[in-house]
């Protein structure tokens, strides 16, 4: 990953980075596995290739003491190849780039800080466009999306809120306008109330299109209204409590799931694919809690508990646990400039099919890592994943690999 920033004068700032990523891969077959079900099985005749470019420039301009305005402008190219060698040499893959303008302006209507009184007003617009080509057919398509906002926040003493909407204009789906809104409120000083809701408008990926895999080509766009009340508590300077319920309702939630009706590639035979759920729900409360101690030591512990049902057949939606947990902590060491980090995952059990037909039993997973700081730009690193070596699949045929221990090193310029 490269990055630099510089000033270009006091009023004008320039950030831009770039990341360049390319790995190699076994790849997966479909076929029938013992169960005489459609599923990935180990081809160890075949590969996958993935290159991504991540590239982006960001200025930041005050243009006067109550206006500031901030333009980003990148690109991304993620191009993927499987090559089959099993019977004839087949290849595979997408390559997808996407083109981004995003700009957004802010003008300070009041600001008081002594008083706890600011008033903000944000506007811009966003525009992307979307390609794609694939590999084994000469398949290709593009999209544009263009988009317009406006939102203003505001505080007064201990009460605080936000409201805005935002307008969106696909090519290939229409105009659709979104809202959303937030309030806060202090009832204490160490307590902290906030309400918060909206609407959703999410287009289906090229990869859940096209993936050779799990693509299916007739999906349909995700809507979603959204509702979250929370509580934040600071009973002492070095922990903060958070305790959220949130409601989330969907019109053809997108998600991949074992299908009766198969894959695109399998039509009729069950199998792996990416799906709309018609009309779903997921209600839940999260806890999540943050330790910071003075002697080097961190550690936090969240909690999720959600209700994922599909409401016309009242069954629960694939891939989602309804418990959650996470475990960590971290030890920076005072005689050495070595951090310690370990986290613990638990996953109840859940199901790969909208059917729940299919289970996933529950799991426990155990990370960990060793850094070690040479100097502020330069550090080594030993991690080690699964370390229980839990080898239960969180998707039907996707086998869980077991223990992994690798190294590496950081640097920053």
């Amino acid at each position: 990953m490269l990055r630099f920033s510089t000033e270009l004068n006091s009023k004008l700032n320039w950030q831009g980075s770039m990341v360049y990523r390319n790995s190699w891969v076994g790849s997966d077959k479909l076929g029938l596995d013992r169960n005489y079900r459609i599923a990935l099985l180990d081809d160890t005749t075949s590969f996958g290739r993935s290159e991504t470019w991540i590239a982006q420039n960001t200025v930041n301009m005050r243009v006067n003491k109550d206006w500031s305005s901030h333009l980003q402008l990148g690109f991304t190219q993620l191009q993927n190849q499987i090559t089959e060698l099993s019977t004839a040499q087949r290849e595979f893959g997408l390559t997808n780039r996407m083109y981004l303008a995003n700009w957004r302006n802010q003008h300070t209507l009041i600001e008081n800080s002594a008083e706890k009184r600011h008033w903000h007003i944000y506007w811009g617009g966003q525009g992307r466009h979307e390609t794609v080509a694939r590999r084994e057919d000469s398949y290709a398509n593009e999209r544009t999306m263009a988009s317009g906002f406006l939102e203003t926040d505001a505080q007064y003493h201990d009460l605080s809120g936000q409201v805005g909407f935002r307008v969106e204009h696909y090519d290939e789906f229409g105009d659709h306008t979104l809202l959303k809104a937030a309030l806060a409120y202090q009832l204490l000083p160490d307590l902290t109330v906030r309400v918060s809701g909206g609407s959703g408008f999410r287009i289906p990926a090229y990869t859940e299109q096209l993936f050779r895999f799990f693509g299916n080509p007739g999906l349909k766009p995700e809507r979603s209204t959204s509702g979250e009340v929370s509580l934040d508590w600071l009973p002492v300077d070095t922990l903060r409590i958070t305790v959220s319920g949130y409601y989330n309702r969907y019109d053809n939630l997108i998600t991949q799931a074992y299908s009766l009706d198969g894959p695109i590639r399998f039509p009729g035979i069950p199998g792996p694919t990416t799906v709309n759920i018609e009309d779903a729900s997921v209600a839940g409360v999260e806890v999540n809690t943050q330790y910071t101690g003075s002697n080097g030591r961190d550690a936090g512990f969240s909690y999720t508990f959600s209700d994922n049902k599909d409401l016309q057949t009242n069954l629960e939606l694939p891939l989602r646990p309804s418990h959650l947990a996470r475990l960590w902590g971290q030890q920076r060491l005072s005689q050495w400039p070595i951090i310690v980090w370990a986290e613990a995952v638990i996953r109840s059990s859940t199901w790969n099919d909208a059917t729940n037909t299919l289970p996933i039993e529950q799991s426990i997973q155990l990370n960990a890592m060793v850094r070690y700081a040479i100097s502020k730009q330069f550090g080594l690193y030993v991690r080690g994943e699964n370390l229980t070596n839990t080898r239960t699949s969180q998707f039907y045929s996707n086998n869980m690999p077991g223990t992994m221990v690798f190294g590496g090193f950081q640097l920053s310029l």
